[in-house]
């Protein structure tokens, strides 16, 4: 960069950046239902994803998954994702990034993917 060029700060555009999963609280209701769920499905993760205001896009920079296959594991559109082997890493890392049980996660997903 020349003399005259604008230097970058990162601070002035921290709003641009993806939001902190980690930082961002889970509200005790939905802590409560978390805590009693036994079988995980795509439109629970959904609603634990948006309770933690993370949009799909912001998931899809976060976790490097596509949009498409977020979408699909969400609405349990089966049809539309990969092999199991995939899937099963899509779905352990969700589980990780939204705070949840990630082997019952996995578990219960993939039970009802096959």
């Amino acid at each position: 960069l020349g003399e005259g060029a604008p230097k970058f700060h990162a601070a002035a555009h921290a709003h641009l950046a993806t939001p902190d999963p980690r930082q961002v609280p889970i509200d005790s209701a939905l802590e409560r239902e978390i805590a009693t769920q036994t079988e995980w499905r795509g439109p629970f993760l959904k609603k634990v994803r948006e309770s933690m205001r993370l949009s799909i896009e912001e998931m899809a920079a976060v976790t490097k998954i596509s949009k498409t296959y977020l979408m699909a594991i969400e609405e349990e559109n089966f049809v539309k994702l990969p092999a199991p082997v995939y899937v099963r890493g899509f779905v352990m890392q969700l589980a990780r990034i939204l705070k949840l049980p990630v082997d019952q996660v996995v578990t219960t997903y993939l039970d009802r993917y096959k």
